[in-house]
């Protein structure tokens, strides 16, 4: 005989939550751990910004200066320009996280914690806002009662395909929170 097949969602695994975040969370009894989201690493993103810089200053001296493919020089100044660009916007935005529960959200900055029940939730801001280019930056706003907001990366995908934001938006119209 077959075996059924199991219809549930499986839920991501807890282990990969820092335990600051898995910790304040039970205290805060937000529930059963739904997703991570966050705009990763920033020294990864320095790290790649820096090698971008450098490619675009050795290939303007050997491409461009010394074998005299001038028409390249545009190319190497717009990697040069993206470079420092991704790299200030990394510094920026220093390492961010944002942890989906039941019952509310762990947002993470620079090692800080601040937990957001959905209570205290004024709206989710649908529209994607924020850079397409080089930088990226593309998020939605979650914005708090208290005025305040909180920043939700966006991947490529489409919202309707993206499951943290899928189960964001679910999440917030259960409990009575408009999203625009």
């Amino acid at each position: 005989m077959g075996e059924m097949a199991d219809d549930r969602t499986s839920l991501p695994d807890l282990r990969s939550v820092p335990e600051p975040v898995s910790r304040l969370a039970a205290g805060r009894m937000l529930g059963d751990y739904l997703g991570r989201r966050g705009w990763g690493d920033p020294r990864k993103k320095i790290g790649l910004s820096l090698l971008a810089i450098l490619t675009a200053v050795v290939g303007e001296i050997l491409v461009v200066q010394i074998l005299g493919f001038f028409f390249l020089h545009l190319v190497m100044l717009m990697l040069f320009i993206g470079g420092i660009s991704n790299a200030i916007a990394a510094l920026a935005r220093g390492r961010q996280e944002n942890y989906l529960f039941a019952r509310g959200l762990v947002h993470s900055k620079n090692d800080e914690l601040r937990t957001v029940e959905w209570p205290q939730v004024a709206r989710l801001g649908s529209k994607a806002v924020g850079g397409h280019g080089l930088t990226g930056g593309r998020h939605a706003l979650l914005h708090l009662q208290d005025g305040g907001s909180i920043k939700i990366p966006l991947t490529q995908q489409a919202a309707t395909k993206d499951p943290f934001i899928q189960n964001l938006v679910h999440l917030l119209k259960e409990h009575g929170r408009p999203i625009e």
